[in-house]
């Protein structure tokens, strides 16, 4: 009989990762049956029992040892948020003599939020409703004549005084208008339940009309139980570049609800 070489040490690891949407839920991966509170995610380590060959190729048990630490990122459950915009712009064009000032379209948007310690996560859809005036002869106007859609997605950072928001989206239009790939950064400063910050928006729908706007925002946070409820901000955005196409200003107020 052939004499058997001796297995080199064995190592594994097994790492399981889960969301936990519901109180209590579980994940099991082997021996280790972790729970989490909702919104906590984790990374769980586990145990396992196996067996090696001897040089004699008897079977000889040996205990896989701990594979990770545990850790956590401390969280919340997931929350959902409802966000109404209510636009004000005022656009001229003195090469072909046009002005508009007005309420522009109103867009609502929703979807589910997540909070991970500092890092908050946002997957929303926003869909603009054509309440603006629209006139098809004139080449500035209050509002678009169509709807769009625009699934978004956003990720906000917590500093101790501080925040830096990213989101990106696409804007798909229901008419004439063409379809849209949407940039925005928001830094800004905390200070109690205020928040001030400088908005940035690039827009490209990549058929030669690229378009910058940015301004500040003021935010205001009620909150209930020690937790944010309501979100109002107001904000200014100038056209600071609007390639193809004329240069205005357009305010509103954002109204936005967590539930």
């Amino acid at each position: 009989m052939e004499k058997m070489k001796p297995l080199k040490k064995i190592t594994t690891l097994a790492i399981g990762t889960y969301f936990a949407l519901a109180p209590d839920a579980k994940a099991d991966f082997g021996e280790a049956i972790q729970t989490a509170p909702p919104g906590q995610f984790q990374l769980v380590g586990a145990q396992f029992q196996g067996n090696k060959l001897d040089v004699k190729g008897k079977k000889k048990p040996i205990k896989l040892e701990k594979i990770i630490t545990k850790a956590t990122l401390k969280g919340k459950t997931k929350r959902w948020l409802g966000t109404i915009t209510v636009p004000f712009s005022d656009t001229e064009n003195s090469t072909i003599n046009q002005k508009a000032s007005g309420i522009g379209d109103i867009e609502l948007e929703g979807g589910p939020h997540y909070k991970l310690d500092n890092l908050h996560l946002l997957s929303t859809v926003k869909v603009r409703i054509p309440t603006g005036d629209y006139d098809p002869n004139k080449v500035i106007n209050e509002g678009t004549g169509q709807y769009a859609i625009t699934p978004f997605v956003r990720a906000t950072k917590l500093y101790k005084q501080g925040t830096f928001d990213l989101g990106i989206g696409y804007e798909h239009n229901f008419g004439e208008l063409s379809d849209k790939m949407i940039v925005r950064t928001t830094p800004g400063l905390k200070f109690g339940n205020w928040q001030i910050g400088i908005e940035n928006i690039y827009t490209d729908n990549f058929k030669g009309k690229q378009q910058y706007r940015a301004g500040p925002c003021l935010r205001y946070t009620k909150k209930n139980n020690n937790k944010p409820s309501w979100h109002i901000t107001g904000f200014v955005e100038k056209d600071w570049y609007n390639k193809n196409g004329p240069q205005g200003v357009i305010g509103g107020i954002r109204v936005r609800k967590q539930f």
